[in-house]
């Protein structure tokens, strides 16, 4: 397989090898993250195998052909000149596993300490995991047009991963430039779920699904704009 995917001439599937490796990753990180084990391993093994499962991912990412490389982040103009459902989910699946795997560095009760570069390393992996999960939503909403109505059951983990990361960020800093754009960024998730949730089939148990993950983002997106909106109240009263 690795032979294969060195390969300079690689077929237009190439895509799938590829997509096995990154799948390899992500079970490990579900793992350190998710399993029993990780329950009763120090925090010191958590940050180990955290910090080693990031250099994969780095070393995966970096191993990809240039055409369907994902980048580091996202914006919304970014291109994607190779916008098909299976670059989509590997974007998809690269950004998930940068959020899940700094999220866990933030949460460990080890790093609650005053030493500046510990916290420079907390603050960091918090913004990697933060802007990992700005990429996922404005990807997501690049690839809408591609993406079929019987994929949002797939789909659906990956943005309401992101919806809550970026919702706690929002709680967490309350105003600022970077908490309106995120709120502007759930704002257009809802929007989009919106238009999946008109799209369904006449299913009635799919349509009622469609609609509660839906109503769950735009409850998301009201507090988040009553929490920005209180913020700047009591920095207004001061």
């Amino acid at each position: 397989m690795a032979r294969y995917h060195h390969n300079r001439e690689l077929p237009q599937d190439a895509i799938f090898p590829v997509n096995l490796r990154l799948n390899i990753i992500k079970s490990k990180i579900y793992r350190a993250s998710y399993s029993f084990r990780s329950l009763q391993i120090s925090e010191a093994e958590l940050l180990k195998e955290a910090c080693e499962l990031n250099d994969a991912l780095e070393k995966w990412r970096l191993s990809v052909p240039r055409k369907w490389r994902p980048t580091l982040s996202i914006s919304r103009e970014t291109p994607d000149s190779s916008l098909s459902v299976q670059t989509v989910m590997l974007r998809l699946s690269y950004y998930l596993c940068v959020t899940i795997i700094h999220a866990a560095i933030t949460q460990c009760k080890a790093l609650a300490t005053d030493r500046s570069e510990v916290m420079d390393a907390v603050r960091s992996s918090l913004a990697f995991s933060v802007e990992a999960s700005r990429s996922t939503l404005l990807y997501l909403e690049t690839a809408e047009p591609v993406l079929s109505d019987g994929l949002f059951w797939t789909l659906a983990f990956y943005p309401m991963t992101a919806v809550l990361t970026i919702f706690c960020n929002i709680l967490q800093i309350r105003s600022g430039d970077q908490a309106v754009k995120d709120l502007c960024l759930l704002e257009r998730v809802t929007v989009i779920m919106d238009r999946v949730s008109l799209r369904q089939s006449p299913s009635i148990n799919e349509k009622t699904h469609v609609k509660m993950v839906a109503a769950f983002v735009a409850e998301l997106f009201l507090l988040a704009r009553c929490a920005i909106a209180k913020a700047n109240n009591e920095r207004s009263d001061k």
